[in-house]
């Protein structure tokens, strides 16, 4: 049976060695948690998994040799036990983060992150919410019916349609061919509702877009 207070098992799977070590210091570091798993990319990873217990969580880097980040969350996907899993990257790249978040990540995490963010990361994980850092900041921003209501009396039909493409998982190029616009004029549309909605990237954006109800994921 397992020991409830027993530490929360993380694995990596990071191809840099230092920062895979800095990371895994900084864990276990926590009394809350112990890393149980370090691989170089996917494959080993899930080679480590196969071998041994599958890890509560696994904190994931999206540029892998081998087998990358995307790779490797769709294998997670497919085991027969859960897995929470952390995407942990160098790389604010807004498409590849929404691209992971329609796979099912839990959340991802800039490298660049504080520890005291970090842990707050890895906290909300374990607690069974995701953990995406502009949501959480701009909830934190303004009243959520003041902001809402706010938001949707500057919406024009335009931005309404982008927001709806926004939400699947396709390119910024084709949104613009189904809006019959230029990838200028949908980074337009783009700038200005992360203006209005005070984030700086598609998931922020979509994500808050769907808690107020504006669209639908």
């Amino acid at each position: 049976m397992p020991n409830p207070n027993a530490p929360i098992t993380i694995g990596i799977a990071e191809d840099h060695t230092l920062v895979r070590n800095a990371v895994s210091n900084l864990i276990n570091s926590s009394s809350l948690y112990r890393v149980s798993i370090e691989a170089n990319n996917g494959k080993e990873l899930l080679d480590f998994i196969h071998e041994s217990q599958i890890p509560e969580i696994i904190l994931l880097d999206i540029n892998m040799p081998v087998m990358n980040g995307f790779e490797t969350l769709a294998a997670l996907r497919k085991l027969s036990s859960p897995v929470k899993v952390l995407a942990l990257t160098a790389v604010n790249n807004e498409e590849a983060v929404f691209h992971l978040y329609h796979s099912g990540i839990n959340g991802y995490l800039l490298k660049t992150a504080e520890p005291e963010e970090f842990f707050r990361a890895l906290n909300c994980v374990a607690s069974g919410e995701n953990y995406f850092p502009e949501l959480i900041f701009a909830s934190a921003a303004d009243s959520f019916l003041e902001k809402r209501n706010k938001i949707i009396r500057s919406l024009n039909e335009r931005e309404l349609m982008f927001l709806k493409y926004a939400a699947m998982d396709i390119s910024y190029n084709e949104i613009a061919a189904r809006m019959h616009l230029s990838r200028y004029t949908i980074n337009d549309y783009r700038n200005s509702l992360f203006a209005k909605f005070n984030v700086h990237t598609r998931i922020g954006l979509v994500l808050i877009a769907a808690k107020y109800k504006i669209i639908e994921l």
